[in-house]
């Protein structure tokens, strides 16, 4: 399911500039996205690639009630209460809700500029018009006839916040591990731990407000932001994949990362150049650790769209 929707966020990525560069209106873009999805929808179902981890995770293993478990879905609870009732007004707001009111309200995209109303000079809009995040927000705004601030601030909130947890919990059940049929014992040590890991990133979230670019201050106050929803999902979920690749590096988990590495792109510009980086250290590792050049280089293929999104900033 986490692939699938890496992949709606990717072909996103790829319709909207394409449709910015044709300077095609919101309403067509809704509409070409729109089949693409079903068509994703329909082939995704059919391949049932997604089917595997929590539905095929908890047949397998049942779903034992911890003291941990529930001190974990209190904190979650309580962080949801927050994103729900509190609301942070940021600075960047003036660009990232004011593009998806004006997108929202002309039905043009990056033809009018958020601060002023004026044509923006797409110049000094170049990594934004490549990281349509905030045009995300307003397709989905027109479609349910909300205005993009409330979306923004009242939906897309609980949404990451439910979206990162399903991360961390991938993520921890990866670097804890789950033992295999016939190690009970060994199996609810490891199933308490991953809770233990759960309250523990909790904590993290809710006492990270020391800074304001903390993943915690991201995700609890700015999620709706290209860079917040970079940093608290997207980069736990491409060290997933990483590690999924390090210990078994089969197709999926290498199309995972490229998905991955896709979806960044299209959130915020600072993946397109922070990612090759990350990428970059991970095959270095793998080559010395495990003396192998194929994977490396399968590793690498996946910044393809950013070396490409790259090109397109510099011939701008």
């Amino acid at each position: 399911m986490v692939q699938f929707i890496l992949l709606l966020l990717g072909i996103f990525e790829v319709v909207c500039v394409l449709f910015t560069f044709l300077k095609l209106n919101l309403t067509a873009l809704i509409i070409v996205y729109g089949m693409l999805c079903f068509l994703a929808l329909g082939l995704f179902l059919r391949a049932r690639t997604g089917h595997s981890f929590f539905v095929a995770h908890f047949k397998k293993e049942g779903l034992s009630v911890s003291v941990f478990m529930l001190v974990f879905f209190l904190l979650f609870l309580y962080q949801l209460f927050v994103v729900i009732c509190y609301q942070h007004n940021d600075a960047d707001d003036a660009w990232y809700v004011g593009t998806s009111v004006t997108t929202c309200e002309t039905g043009r995209l990056f033809i009018y500029s958020p601060y002023t109303g004026e044509l923006l000079k797409w110049a000094n809009a170049k990594d934004y018009l490549l990281s349509p995040l905030p045009i995300f927000w307003a397709m989905f705004s027109k479609i349910l006839h909300m205005h993009p601030t409330v979306f923004t601030h009242n939906i897309v909130p609980v949404g990451m916040l439910c979206t990162a947890y399903i991360v961390y919990y991938m993520l921890g059940k990866e670097l804890l591990g789950v033992k295999g049929p016939g190690q009970e014992n060994e199996t609810t040590v490891k199933k308490d731990a991953i809770w233990c890991f759960l309250v523990f990133v909790s904590v993290l979230n809710l006492f990270g407000y020391y800074s304001t670019r903390t993943t915690g201050t991201f995700l609890l106050l700015r999620s709706w932001q290209g860079k917040a929803v970079y940093c608290a999902i997207l980069l736990p979920l491409m060290f997933y994949y990483y590690l999924k690749v390090f210990k078994e590096p089969k197709r999926k988990w290498l199309v995972g990362l490229f998905l991955t590495s896709l979806a960044a792109c299209m959130v915020s510009f600072s993946a397109v150049t922070l990612t090759p980086l990350l990428t970059g250290a991970m095959c270095l590792t793998y080559a010395i650790a495990k003396k192998d050049l194929k994977i490396p280089f399968q590793m690498a293929a996946s910044v393809i769209p950013n070396v490409i999104l790259l090109v397109i900033y510099v011939l701008m």
